[in-house]
């Protein structure tokens, strides 16, 4: 018997026609081409998130946002609000670990003595470095964390 390729097979995709090779080399049709095909995967998913967002990049490819994706994904702040979506997630990202480091330090208090000169930060060193930049600067800083309803996790 002589041997038979399948013509179908292209060089740098699998079976089913998905890119193979580092996403972030893709040329522009197989980025289009992907965004597609997750847009599609996200709304057969069922759930509300995702089919949400599977919706929004469709309707970003079709064109009914006159190619502004945060436009379609509805990411333009109301009138009067200037927090973005990047503020909004590091603002997040801070209150998770004041909470993380008051539990770690055993109270506000403690977890706030661990940024004064000289002090014994112990196992908190990780969550201390990662605060370093914006330190609480009272214990109404793990007031206002927990008020937000930021999980430690």
């Amino acid at each position: 018997m002589g041997q038979h390729s399948y013509a179908g097979l292209r060089p740098g995709h699998d079976a089913f026609g998905r890119p193979i090779r580092d996403l972030d080399q893709l040329s522009y049709t197989d980025r289009v081409l992907a965004i597609r095909r997750l847009a599609g995967s996200l709304q057969a998913q069922g759930s509300g998130d995702a089919a949400w967002l599977g919706r929004c990049l469709s309707r970003y490819l079709a064109g009914e946002s006159k190619g502004d994706l945060v436009a379609c994904l509805g990411l333009h702040p109301p009138s009067g609000d200037h927090r973005s979506p990047a503020a909004m997630v590091a603002r997040e990202r801070r209150d998770s670990l004041l909470i993380q480091l008051s539990i770690a330090a055993g109270g506000d208090r403690a977890a706030l003595r661990m940024f004064q000169e000289g002090a014994d930060v112990g196992q908190c060193a990780q969550l201390v470095e990662q605060l370093r930049s914006n330190p609480p600067g009272s214990p109404a800083a793990f007031t206002r964390a927990r008020k937000r309803g930021v999980s430690a996790a």
